[in-house]
């Protein structure tokens, strides 16, 4: 059996035991280009480049937090490490944030 075809069959696996479990996964969308959002961070303009499935995540936070996504990115930036990319400390933000449920 391919190394393809086991990767798929493990796919299967997964979805077959979240389903079981109650869970419904809906897969990210596939190679969907990177949008990007500018925002006003310090005094500088920022440019942070996400897939559309993690800025729904955040807007998502926004509306569950009453909060603009602008003032998530703020606080974000404002707590991550100096020198550390935006990004990757939102996608960060966001798997935390969920995982608290």
């Amino acid at each position: 059996m391919s190394t393809k075809r086991q990767h798929h069959d493990n796919d299967d696996a997964t979805a077959g035991l979240a389903a079981h479990q109650g869970l419904h996964l809906t897969p990210a969308t596939p190679n969907a280009p990177c949008q990007q959002r500018s925002f006003l961070i310090d005094g500088e303009m920022q440019t942070v480049r996400l897939p559309p499935d993690l800025w729904m995540a955040l807007d998502d936070i926004g509306r569950v937090e009453a909060v603009m996504v602008a003032f998530i990115v703020e606080q974000v930036a404002q707590h991550c490490r100096p020198r550390a990319s935006l990004a990757s400390a939102l996608r960060s933000f966001i798997l935390a944030f969920y995982r608290q449920d």
